[in-house]
């Protein structure tokens, strides 16, 4: 007797053609980046940026993106990023989702730090037995420490701390009722009802012409974590915003749910959904 079906065997062996197709894409990308960025100047690695930048971040928050000046290699971050407790210095310990694959840019220049969704989540076993990461009053220090080396072999030299403090946690759908939404000398500024995630803002926020054409243009965000802009480039005219319902703020709260809403009650077709703006 087989120790499995044909059926589940089929299964099982695309399965694992699948893990070997994506094992392979991200062998070829590495292998790429370190031929081209092998003949590259090399410029000393710095850290740009750590989003959000807003000083006061929800317990619940997400996600956090680490910039670099430079392509930076893979499978070091658990070496060379930590969190601590800005009052006695104690680290925060299993924190961010152990993914096997990091979650880099493709240019090698942006890291994303997800926070274990079992610890955002509510009722969920993580959660339940350690808790949320992060504690409302609490003040808490992200660094980047020395050593990592970018992809052209030059190490970083600075340690860069990002400080903020967890205030309570939101827990329901953007409002954007709320938003103030002004147009002024061809930029396009919100108010948000709350901190946002910049890049999930740049993917899923378009401004749109009268004909429905996309305006180029890129999105920049106030250090408040709050306020954006949209500068346009070329001489299009926009009339209206589009903001798809996938887009989020800092704790994965979209305009139409809580990221802590019961599963089954948003189906895919609201999911997929946009909603228009006019000023």
């Amino acid at each position: 007797t087989p120790l499995y079906s044909s059926a589940a065997s089929d299964v099982y062996k695309r399965q694992e053609l699948g893990r070997c197709k994506r094992i392979m894409k991200h062998v070829l990308t590495m292998a790429v980046l370190a031929l081209f960025w092998a003949n590259a100047s090399l410029a000393e690695p710095l850290v740009v940026g750590v989003q959000p930048t807003a000083p006061d971040l929800p317990e619940n928050i997400l996600r956090f993106h680490i910039t670099f000046n430079e392509p930076m290699r893979e499978g070091v971050v658990s070496d060379h990023v930590v969190l601590r407790r800005q009052d006695t210095g104690e680290d925060v310990a299993q924190v961010f989702f152990d993914n096997f694959y990091e979650l880099w840019s493709d240019n090698h220049r942006r890291l994303t730090l997800v926070v274990d969704p079992g610890r955002v989540k509510t009722g969920l076993s993580a959660n339940s037995e350690m808790g949320r990461a992060f504690v409302a009053g609490d003040e808490y220090v992200l660094s980047v420490l020395p050593g990592w080396v970018s992809l052209a072999g030059e190490a970083l030299d600075t340690q860069f701390d990002h400080a903020f403090k967890a205030f309570p946690e939101i827990r329901s759908p953007m409002a954007p009722r709320d938003w103030q939404i002004t147009f002024e000398n061809r930029v396009l500024s919100i108010l948000f009802d709350r901190p946002i995630d910049i890049y999930s803002l740049s993917a899923h926020a378009v401004l749109i012409t009268e004909d429905n054409i996309a305006v180029d243009g890129n999105w920049v965000l106030d250090r408040d974590g709050r306020t954006a802009q949209f500068t346009i480039e070329g001489d299009a005219i926009p009339t209206r915003l589009a903001v798809r319902h996938r887009f989020e703020d800092v704790a994965g709260n979209t305009i139409i749910a809580a990221f802590d809403h019961k599963s089954g009650t948003i189906d895919a077709s609201q999911e997929r959904g946009i909603s228009f703006f006019e000023w």
